[in-house]
Parts: structure tokens; sequence; C-alpha cells
């Protein structure tokens, strides 16, 4: 092999090697794989946490404009967004009764409580009125108590942010009431009775009574309808809406009709359901 061709395999040679890193190179390439790694380990960090972040104040916000199912009264507690479900109508029971409140007293009402009023309208001291009643379980399905009994106002005898529970009637009711007694006998009750806050433990129990009355301006004229009178009104007297609400807002509705155990008594010689003579 002569000169010539030995220094062409020699820079063949050379020029492959130069490919190759030296030890010194593979250290710089190994030490810039290792910091890539810990940027890029670093930088998923940084994501992650303002990911969690983010949530956690979107959360927040959330939670503050009213839309997490909750919105704030005015003494801090929490009521119940408008589409959730609360309170559950548990049971109830209708009747036609007499009620003896004797010695000229009669029970009326001014903002839903109960008042004494005597001599009234000239009643007899024997004055036995007929009186539609309900009794209304409802249970606390939310978890919390509904209703406060703070601020307690002595000139409507209520509470600020109480529960209050009325009823509303619906058409058939309210077709039936014109036909027998001619006014609606819900805009005046006479009697109510039931806590300004529901437990969530053990719920709470209402009674609403409404007086049927017919001319009471004379001492001989009868409180009592037919008893006709009175059974239609008992086949319509579920036909009412049961409404909750707090600082006039509604918090919920049931459909008395629907309940599963609804009691109504029966017209009968027993318990005040007859005809007086």
């Amino acid at each position: 092999m002569d000169d010539k061709q030995l220094d062409k395999k020699l820079k063949k040679l050379r020029s492959s090697m130069d490919g190759i890193p030296s030890r010194t190179d593979k250290k710089l390439i190994l030490s810039e794989i290792q910091s890539g790694k810990k940027r890029w380990n670093t930088s998923n960090l940084i994501i992650y946490a303002g990911s969690v972040a983010c949530l956690l104040l979107l959360s927040l916000l959330l939670i503050q404009s009213g839309t997490f199912s909750f919105n704030n009264a005015d003494d801090g507690f929490l009521l119940s967004s408008e589409d959730e479900e609360v309170v559950l109508l548990e049971y109830g029971s209708i009747g036609i009764v007499k009620q003896d409140f004797g010695n000229n007293y009669l029970f009326s009402s001014t903002s839903h409580n109960l008042i004494i009023e005597n001599n009234v309208r000239g009643m007899s001291e024997n004055a036995q009125p007929a009186v539609l009643e309900y009794h209304l379980g409802i249970r606390n399905n939310w978890g919390e108590t509904i209703g406060s009994i703070k601020d307690f106002s002595p000139e409507t005898n209520s509470y600020k942010n109480g529960v209050k529970v009325h009823l509303e009637p619906r058409k058939s009711l309210i077709e039936v009431m014109d036909e027998v007694l001619g006014y609606n006998l819900f805009e005046r009750p006479v009697f109510y009775d039931g806590l300004p806050v529901i437990p969530s433990i053990r719920g709470g129990v209402y009674s609403l009574s409404f007086e049927i009355e017919s001319d009471r301006e004379y001492e001989n004229s009868s409180p009592f309808l037919a008893e006709s009178q009175r059974k239609r009104l008992l086949e319509e007297a579920g036909e009412v809406d049961v409404v909750l609400t707090i600082k006039d807002k509604e918090i919920a509705r049931m459909y008395l009709n629907e309940t599963e155990m609804l009691h109504i008594a029966p017209i009968s010689d027993e318990g005040g359901y007859n005809e007086k003579e």
C-alpha cells in the first residue's frame, strides 16, 4: 500500500469518528437531559398548582353568588334555592268540628296569628262555631334548620325570618266554596299553630282552622252548614296547596291530595261532626 492510499484511509477513518461524542461531550449531553427533566417537572407542578387554585377560587365565587344551591338571608342563615326540594309533606288530616270557645270568645286572625276577641258580632254565650281544620306534618329534607327565631316583632306577633305556612285552594275547591259559603274560606283563618322553624331532626306540625260561618248578626243564627253542605266541602278540602314562606319568599309548595298519609274525618254523629238541630 503506497502513502497516498494510506492517507485516504486515515482521512476516512477520522471523518467517521467525528460523529462519535467524546467523554466530555457525553457528560454535557447527560447534563442537558437532566436539566430538561427538572424544568419539565417544575413546569408541571406550577400548572397543577395553578389549576387547583383556580378550582378553589371558582367554588368560592359560586357559593358567594348563591348559585351553589344556597342564598343568604338577612341574619346570615341559609335559604334553599328555588329548585331544591327541602321539605316533604308527610301526612295531613282534615275535618269539620265544633269549637266550644265559650264566654263569647272567638279566635280570629291577624297575619295568621292567634288573637282572642270578645263579643264578636252578637254571638250567644253558647256559640260553638264549626271550623274546617287541617293538621299537617312536614319533614325537613334539607339537613339544616329551616327558618329562624331571631327578630321577633310584637306588632305582628311573628319572626322576621320565621317559617309561615298557608293554604291556597285550587279551582275545584274555590268553586265549591262559592257554591256553599259564598266566599273564600282561606282568606280568614281563625286559628294558626306552628313553630317559626322546622328542625332537621323531627320536622314540624302545623294546624290551621277556618270558620264555617253563616249570617252571625243575630244570636239565634246557626253557625253550622247543613250536613250535605259539609260533606260537599270535605270532598274537595284536599284540593289545596300547602305553601311555606320565609319573608314572603316561597320555599316550598306541596299538593295536599298527593300526600300518601291523608285522612279526611267523615261526617258522623260523634265528635261534633253532626248537624246542629
